[in-house]
């Protein structure tokens, strides 16, 4: 076995997790089950608070109310020909809308559509094989 590599101090932290994780390997090459330790990582710029700082409660309220919208919005009214004071400010923002056209094949416009498409594609398949029909005769005629 060679020998182990003087470790520096702030290696000395990480020495019981990696003895740790070299034993569970171990002991899983053997068959054994080991059951997986956890270890807290404390960073070094957290503060260090009291019992008595940790137990306080903090509370926070959460609205639904859009602080960017107006608080009061005057609009003109042209039957009264003043301005007045909207009372009920829209708190609703749209952020995505698509529109689009998709309808279920067994409705009745699903049908009517599927049907114009059909009626299309057998109008230009007709018109396909006239064409053909024309070309086929007017060669055989020349000959």
């Amino acid at each position: 076995m060679p020998p182990k590599k003087q470790l520096k101090k702030a290696d000395k932290a990480a020495e019981p997790a990696a003895a740790k994780s070299v034993k569970h390997h171990e002991e899983d090459r053997q068959g054994g089950w080991v059951e997986p330790t956890t270890v807290t990582v404390k960073p070094p710029e957290q503060l260090a608070l009291t019992d008595k700082e940790l137990e306080t409660e903090h509370t926070r309220v959460l609205t639904a109310k859009d602080p960017v919208a107006p608080k009061n919005v005057v609009r003109f009214s042209f039957k009264e020909r003043v301005y007045k004071l909207d009372a009920s400010v829209e708190q609703c923002a749209l952020h995505f809308e698509l529109e689009g056209n998709l309808m279920h094949r067994e409705s009745e416009d699903g049908k009517r559509i599927l049907a114009e498409i059909d009626a299309i594609r057998i109008a230009q398949e007709r018109a396909a094989e006239a064409e053909a029909m024309t070309v086929q005769g007017g060669e055989g005629g020349a000959a």
